[in-house]
């Protein structure tokens, strides 16, 4: 990149040129930038609404009503093993 230095202080038809350059495409860049962001809001957001709406009437998952008093207890048949039992541990 060329540094430019302005003697005079008046700004030349090709630095004027280019700065105008500059803004313009900087303008049509952020213009852009918010077109696209407005397009995916618009098609984003109505399959977000439908996916909710769909999520929302799904049946739920049945489980059993839990009775507050009750503990949670797995039933089955259980023994303790103590880690120096090598012969009754898997091997890894």
């Amino acid at each position: 990149m060329r540094i430019v230095y302005f003697g005079s202080g008046r700004l030349t038809f090709k630095a004027k040129l280019l700065i105008g350059l500059m803004l313009g495409l900087s303008v049509a860049l952020l213009t852009l930038m918010a077109l696209l962001a407005i397009g995916m809001l618009l098609f984003l957001l109505p399959v977000a609404v439908l996916g909710a709406a769909i999520y929302a009437f799904l049946p739920k998952r049945k489980t059993a009503p839990k009775r507050p008093g009750e503990p949670d207890v797995l039933e089955g048949q259980y023994r303790v093993v103590h880690p120096n039992d090598q012969d009754r541990l898997p091997r890894e």
